[in-house]
């Protein structure tokens, strides 16, 4: 029974600094060409530098449509040409960036978030698309 209550006691203290490591981390790595693991800031940064527009992907990791975004969308030649060429494309998981996700009230996801540089909304997709009409839509506001 006293080693229960050492190894409760033991995980009340370690799971919580787990759960803080991950806050505000960088995008999450992705296998997709068109990504970048860029903080939020970092991304508006380089937006600006390059004149493209800062493309968020707020997901989740138990999300069904974001990870079929991941498998058929993002997988396609022509997406990942676009976000090479249009954006600077990041992942930003709703669970580790709650902050980010207010500023952008993000109420469900997938949600595809279009900046500009200085960090204003310029579009926004909701929801899973397959990469004609994702293509479509994002090539509208890009422009």
């Amino acid at each position: 029974m006293k080693r229960l209550l050492v190894l409760g006691l033991a995980l009340a203290l370690v799971v919580p600094l787990l759960a803080d490591d991950k806050k505000d981390k960088p995008a999450k790595e992705t296998a997709h060409p068109g990504f970048q693991q860029l903080s939020y800031d970092k991304a508006l940064e380089k937006a600006k530098s390059e004149k493209k527009l800062v493309m968020i992907d707020f997901y989740a990791d138990w999300c069904g449509p974001c990870k079929m975004l991941d498998q058929k969308t993002f997988s396609e030649e022509k997406v990942q040409q676009f976000l090479t060429n249009k954006t600077i494309a990041v992942k930003i998981d709703v669970d580790h960036n709650e902050k980010l996700a207010n500023q952008y009230k993000i109420n469900a996801i997938p949600c595809l978030v279009f900046l500009d540089g200085e960090g204003k909304e310029v579009g926004r997709l909701l929801g899973y698309r397959p990469a004609d009409k994702f293509l479509e839509e994002a090539t509208k506001i890009a422009k």
